[in-house]
């Protein structure tokens, strides 16, 4: 028995330091955002004629991903699931041409407004090195939560809702 308590006592030590490790990890690779306000600029979405502003008056979800990203492959169907609901545009970075990104997402069964960035400049102007990221501002334009790594659907909405 004494053996049982030992192991159980070491082993909730191991989750505790794990459980705190991830968060020191995920503070260091938050990026540093230039400014907590969004940014102005007109771009034209995949597979779309239209040129669109970056401005709103409701919540916004900016996620950064890449094709070429495992995480983002099973992180974009999460955006996919809350765009009837909020407005959502992916920045696809570093992913191809736009036929490239229109192949990837249909053949992945997701709907997204998307960006291609094909150089990484928009990634760059944000400061977004690390992927899938995922920015969520107000209706004001303000950034409230900057997301590195996986998120979930109950989390994006959590957050939104949090915003309202």
């Amino acid at each position: 028995m004494n053996t049982f308590k030992k192991w159980s006592k070491e082993i909730l030590i191991f989750i505790i330091f794990l459980f705190f490790a991830s968060i020191v990890v995920n503070i260091i690779k938050q990026p540093d955002i230039p400014s907590n306000t969004l940014p102005l600029l007109e771009v034209n979405m995949v597979g779309q004629d239209k040129t669109y502003k970056l401005s709103q008056n409701r919540p916004l979800v900016v996620v950064f991903w890449g094709s070429w990203c495992p995480i983002c492959k099973q992180d974009l169907p999460n955006f996919s699931k809350i765009i009837n609901e909020y407005d959502v545009i992916g920045v696809g970075v570093k992913s191809g041409s736009d036929s490239d990104i229109l192949a990837f997402l249909k053949e992945n069964g997701i709907s997204l407004k998307t960006i291609n960035d094909e150089n990484g400049d928009i990634a760059q102007k944000f400061n977004i090195s690390t992927y899938p990221t995922t920015l969520i501002y107000d209706a004001n334009g303000n950034l409230k939560f900057t997301e590195v790594g996986y998120i979930t659907t109950a989390g994006l909405k959590a957050r939104l809702k949090l915003i309202e």
